[in-house]
């Protein structure tokens, strides 16, 4: 006699070998367990109450359940419990019950899906183990189990996608809120502050024009005309970190290779950057301009190293983007990041996940540290 660890094992093995959509999952349960279990055929049909009809799920042994199947299935889901018919007087209770005889006898067992009803398995028995009822009443009850474990898994997946399409919509919502706010404030201190800044200089110009040359009050003046002057270039990188104009005007590359030049002549850095031509989507080549511009922010704020390589590259209808630097690196480890200011990593992995693409991030003390995201091309060129 076959044990029902034995069961359990085979449709594990089926189920293992077609990892794919439910409907392949509860087939190959169905067949295999129906062989193991000498059946000559079985069948699983599941109801659809938003259709209000049954759904010829999966079956052995025949091109599909017989119609009359679904009158006894009808009845074993209105009970929940297993029905047993070894011949034609067995059902006279079954309203639309009309199985050829041939089909007999049949073991019915409900599918429990979150403790309710969700269908019916039957397997057909060979008429020589007629007598055998009681002996495979166990396997038939285990694979129905099974069936609605199946089930669940199934909802829950269906669920969690369902918390995941939410969340990513949530989180794109963030970020285009944060894209807007930018956009407001660049606009705020351009025709504000900066207007306002501007002003003030050449007032202070025409001022210094009038006063005698030497004079206590002129050398205060050009102090003032240096401090304002200041403060119009300080507002126009402000304006440029918040949104590129080049960014809007000219696109992702050619904004990254004028902001590797200013580290070069700023900073004194040692920058590598090569990158690949590529036309995207203006919120894509946003989304990647954020993910690399806060990878080098970050090289900027911790790394204490001035050598810095970017790489932005087409390979395998994919566009890859590499940040590496050689500085003190950090540990990588979520309980190390957590006790860290991890907002900027978490960002980085969220915009690339928006992206439909994978950011991974590889550090370790002493060693620098390496930012990769890879994107599908194909979804997104233009």
């Amino acid at each position: 006699m076959l044990q029902t660890a034995q069961i359990g094992f085979a449709v594990k093995e089926s189920l293992d070998a077609h990892n794919g959509s439910l409907d392949a999952q509860l087939k190959a349960l169905v067949q295999r367990t129906a062989r193991q279990a000498s059946a000559s055929y079985g069948f699983l049909l599941l109801y659809d109450p938003g259709a209000s009809e049954w759904c010829n799920t999966a079956w052995y042994g025949r091109d599909q359940a017989l119609e009359g199947h679904v009158a006894v299935a009808r009845w074993v889901m209105s009970r929940a419990e297993p029905l047993f018919l070894q011949g034609r007087t067995d059902a006279n209770e079954i309203v639309g019950y009309n199985v050829e005889e041939e089909a007999l006898p049949l073991i019915c067992v409900p599918v429990m899906c979150n403790g309710s009803p969700r269908g019916v398995l039957g397997v057909g028995l060979p008429y020589s183990a007629r007598n055998e009822f009681r002996r495979r009443l166990p396997f038939v009850e285990s694979l129905g189990e099974m069936a609605g474990a199946v089930l669940e898994i199934a909802d829950l997946r269906k669920e969690l996608l369902h918390k995941e399409a939410q969340v990513r919509e949530l989180t794109t919502d963030n970020f285009d809120s944060q894209e807007v706010e930018r956009e407001r404030i660049c606009l705020e201190v351009h025709d504000g502050l900066a207007q306002t800044l501007a002003s003030a200089f050449q007032y202070l110009q025409t001022m210094e024009s009038t006063l005698p040359e030497g004079s206590r009050s002129r050398q205060l003046l050009l102090k003032a005309n240096g401090l304002v002057k200041q403060s119009i270039e300080e507002s126009r990188e402000i304006i440029n970190s918040l949104q590129p104009a080049t960014l809007r005007d000219l696109g992702l590359v050619a904004t990254l290779q004028y902001e590797m030049r200013q580290l070069e002549q700023e900073m004194g850095w040692e920058v590598d950057f090569k990158a690949d031509a590529v036309s995207l989507a203006r919120g894509v080549e946003t989304g990647l301009y954020r993910i690399i511009h806060e990878a080098i922010t970050n090289v900027r704020k911790h790394a204490d190293t001035k050598r810095l390589r970017v790489r932005i590259t087409r390979a395998d209808d994919q566009i890859r983007i590499e940040v590496e630097d050689w500085g003190v690196g950090f540990s990588n480890k979520p309980r190390d990041i957590s006790n860290k200011n991890g907002t900027g990593l978490l960002s980085m992995h969220r915009r690339a996940a928006l992206l439909q693409g994978a950011c991974d991030i590889q550090s370790s003390p002493g060693q620098g540290t390496t930012v990769r995201v890879e994107i599908p091309l194909a979804a997104y060129r233009e």
